[in-house]
């Protein structure tokens, strides 16, 4: 049996001594890893051969990342790319999904450098009456699946209702939340201290989520059920009875419930959040683990 190193450069193979599971592996495994000096520290038995393919130590990229979804990515911002401040504020956050949806401020949104887990994120403060918008913003395609992920945190205090992620897909609508079916519509549910996916002003997919806690949230819907995941847990599936979204041309908002063309007074989010990324498909069990790891690998949570 070869000796266990404490080093080893990319493209070659390291014998780990340890005894736990490598996380949704088993052995032998040959994975791309992160990275910016990640150690493995779990392989499935004593003596187990891992090839390094990625830059271990050396700061490489992500083995994974969203756009690795494809044309399934609609939209991906993030608080630490393509970012435009104005003093301390966020005035536009660029679409890394390549689609072009760029957001753009409405009122004060504070950028905060080491806010969540010391990584950026936009610092959202209910009584600001504030948000990020995307306008001409195309929700989804024909099929009506769709998934929405989050990294935040909501802050302890009074805002109960405030919109984490929302649309609203006709200007005569004034929140979309009342149309059939809106896994997209994440919002905090009252005073629940829950998260949820909005269907008739009512948090129907929901999880409890702890206050100024960091956090992972998703929602996906497959065309008959909706599912939220907080940290990767799933919630109780929660049949809706039509698409939840619209075809059409609408307006998106991050950080409140979208009106028919701006944030809603009173129903802005409190807290943080760091990274959103939209699909226009549910996303698989795999693509849902992609997604969780890449988030828990970067923000540490």
């Amino acid at each position: 049996m070869a000796t266990p190193v404490n080093t080893v450069a990319a493209g070659g193979i390291a014998v780990v001594d340890v005894t736990a599971t490598l996380p949704k592996m088993g052995a032998p495994v040959s994975e791309a890893l992160p990275g910016k000096g990640i150690a493995v520290t779990k392989v499935a038995a004593l003596g187990v051969p891992v090839t390094f393919v990625a830059d271990v130590g050396g700061g490489g990229a992500p083995a994974w990342e969203p756009d690795d979804l494809g044309a399934a990515l609609k939209s991906w911002w993030k608080a630490d790319a393509g970012v435009t401040l104005s003093g301390a504020n966020a005035t536009a956050v660029v679409d890394q999904s390549g689609n072009g949806k760029t957001l753009v401020n409405v009122g004060v949104v504070p950028f905060n450098a080491t806010g969540l887990n010391g990584r950026p994120a936009f610092d959202f403060v209910a009584v600001n009456n504030a948000g990020l918008k995307a306008t001409g913003y195309t929700v989804l395609g024909t099929s009506g699946a769709g998934s929405a992920f989050i990294v935040g945190q909501m802050k302890a205090g009074t805002a109960t209702n405030g919109g984490a992620v929302s649309y609203s897909a006709d200007a005569n609508n004034f929140q979309d939340y009342n149309l059939p079916g809106a896994a997209i519509w994440m919002a905090r549910d009252g005073a629940n201290n829950a998260i949820g996916s909005m269907r008739n002003s009512i948090a129907l997919a929901k999880s409890t989520v702890p206050m100024a806690t960091n956090f992972r949230f998703g929602s996906i819907f497959d065309g008959v059920n909706n599912i939220t995941y907080l940290n990767n847990v799933a919630g109780t599936p929660v049949a809706f009875a039509a698409p939840w979204s619209s075809t059409g041309v609408c307006l998106l908002v991050v950080g409140s419930r979208a009106t028919s063309n701006n944030v809603t007074p009173g129903a802005c989010w409190d807290g943080l959040i760091a990274e959103v990324v939209i699909t226009n498909t549910a996303l698989s069990l795999a693509e849902r683990n992609s997604l969780d790891d890449y988030f828990t690998g970067k923000y540490g949570i």
